[in-house]
């Protein structure tokens, strides 16, 4: 899969997670800047997930959001 692909494709997942979520839609022009507490062992937000799949994508650290 190229970059471009694989772009496209998370932006369209995150896109449908916020949609069931009822939350803003995420984009890469944004950025969660949150930081959590403690262990989320639920689900973050739209934005924040978008930043994880790319971050695993480009091998970098996970968000702290």
């Amino acid at each position: 899969m190229d970059a471009t692909a694989f772009y496209h494709g998370a932006l369209a997942l995150s896109r449908i997670y916020a949609e069931v979520l009822g939350q803003s839609e995420p984009s890469y022009g944004s950025f969660d800047g949150s930081r959590v507490e403690r262990t989320n062992f639920g689900y973050p937000g739209a934005q924040c997930r978008l930043q994880s799949i790319v971050a695993g994508w480009n091998r970098g650290p996970r968000p702290s959001c």
